[in-house]
């Protein structure tokens, strides 16, 4: 087995015959970085190689690549699913304008503008009063047909026609108030 020293004398004469080569020699660029690694093997106890070290950096790099590759593919494939994304969005934004549109047509539809608001419940006021008129008169009917001794025939045909009349009231007042709930700001 060889000392450090001996090394030492080996690597000195070795660095002499590459150096005796001359600048532009084969073997000279071929032993760049060797001897420095040979003294360091020496100093440090260690068997450190460029050999080594390139199979080291050959193999991280191929895991690097694989790496790399993986996730280029997953790029892609996050890219198109993106893509399908965005198409899904964008038929689900027409479709939904297209729902908004055809509520509000819908809307426009079914909104009463003001003037004729205003007429229907005029006219439906207007029942009511007049329901109201011929139920006070009907009242009045029954009042006269019921004497201090007697009662009319026509107490019934009275009392029927004030019947009518007060349903009549209270279906205007119905309709009257529902307007006014769906319509009236």
């Amino acid at each position: 087995m060889t000392t450090k020293e001996q090394e030492r004398q080996a690597i000195a004469k070795i660095r002499k015959i590459v150096e005796g080569l001359g600048e532009n020699s084969y073997v000279g660029t071929a032993m760049q970085g060797v001897l420095e690694v040979a003294e360091q093997n020496i100093e440090y106890d260690a068997a450190f190689s460029l050999k080594g070290e390139v199979e080291v950096a050959e193999k991280r790099e191929k895991e690097q690549r694989t790496i790399a590759e993986n996730l280029q593919s997953e790029l892609k494939k996050l890219k198109e699913e993106r893509e399908q994304e965005k198409a899904w969005f964008k038929d689900q934004q027409t479709e939904l304008k297209k729902k908004l549109q055809e509520a509000q047509a819908l809307v426009k539809k079914y909104q009463m503008p003001k003037d004729m608001y205003q007429n229907i419940w005029m006219l439906i006021d207007e029942a009511q009063m007049q329901a109201q008129t011929q139920m006070m008169r009907a009242a009045e009917a029954m009042a006269e047909c019921v004497g201090e001794d007697t009662v009319s025939k026509n107490i019934n045909q009275s009392a029927l026609e004030f019947k009518k009349c007060r349903a009549k009231v209270k279906e205007c007042e119905s309709v009257l108030c529902e307007l006014d709930k769906r319509y009236e700001k």
